[in-house]
């Protein structure tokens, strides 16, 4: 796992190991997220770039501890379902703005998955913001956050990054939006699946509850687009597919608790 340290610029590059063994984490007790963030801001604040250090250690806690909570249980479904080792990616967790092998060299914003670097990337000061507007669901939400970015590895690690980036090169600019879609709505349900799975640690989700979270989500990047206001637009995952179909392609994965249900012929057809 990298961590970028906060200094003047909050991009301070730190290494500070990687695997399924992170001492913040406690696999066989992960109903202690819901403490690990701890008390955040009583209302939203205006955007910003950096966090102090106490609330820096402690949104690190709670993005880590979903995190290895995620990895976990994909690493036992690969093995289940697929008959195949799991190896979590790369993790950068930073504050403010990143530069990335996926953001063309320009500044980026939030949470997202890089296939190139094979990180997942999350932005502490995204994370406080999300926290303050989710209040004492701020852990679930977060979690869920983190699913969603974790889903696009377990794609990626499915081949279905890959499918899909051939058949953007076939099918020009309409179809690769339609293939963006497709993609997303996996990873919403691929969320779902982990959200299922992981209920004892986490606890249900509410219904209506991810479609409030995607909506909250929005608004944060969208307060936060000054920072990175040439940031491509495709690593935003909030924006990637329709608000109105998202719920529903989560609670197919979390009715299901299979994967299977999200992986019809691999990549869904642009046509639906």
């Amino acid at each position: 796992m990298t961590t970028e340290d906060q200094g003047p610029s909050g991009r301070t590059l730190r290494r500070i190991g990687t695997g399924l063994g992170l001492a913040v984490v406690l696999l066989s007790g992960i109903a202690v997220l819901g403490m690990l963030a701890g008390p955040g801001p009583l209302a939203p604040d205006a955007p910003s770039r950096t966090l102090s250090a106490d609330r820096a250690e402690a949104v690190s806690r709670q993005v880590s501890a979903a995190f290895e909570n995620i990895q976990a249980v994909w690493k036992r479904e690969f093995a289940r379902r697929f008959g195949r080792d799991y190896v979590p990616p790369e993790v950068r967790l930073y504050t403010g703005t990143t530069v990335s092998p996926c953001s063309d060299g320009q500044e980026a914003t939030g949470p997202f998955y890089c296939p190139r670097s094979v990180e997942a990337v999350f932005d502490l000061a995204f994370f406080e913001a999300l926290n303050a507007r989710l209040r004492r669901s701020g852990d679930l939400g977060a979690a869920l956050v983190v699913a969603m970015i974790s889903a696009s590895y377990v794609q990626d690690e499915l081949g279905l990054l890959a499918e899909a980036e051939t058949r953007r090169r076939e099918d020009g600019a309409r179809g690769a939006t339609a293939v963006d879609e497709a993609l997303a709505a996996q990873a919403d349900c691929l969320a779902g699946v982990w959200a299922a799975l992981a209920a004892d640690s986490v606890g249900a989700v509410p219904p209506g509850f991810y479609d409030q979270l995607i909506g909250i989500a929005r608004n944060v990047m969208a307060e936060r687009a000054g920072f990175a206001p040439e940031m491509p637009s495709r690593l935003d995952p909030f924006e990637a597919a329709s608000r109105a179909t998202r719920e529903a392609d989560f609670a197919a994965g979390y009715g299901a608790a299979d994967p299977a249900v999200c992986l019809p012929g691999r990549l869904v057809s642009a046509e639906g």
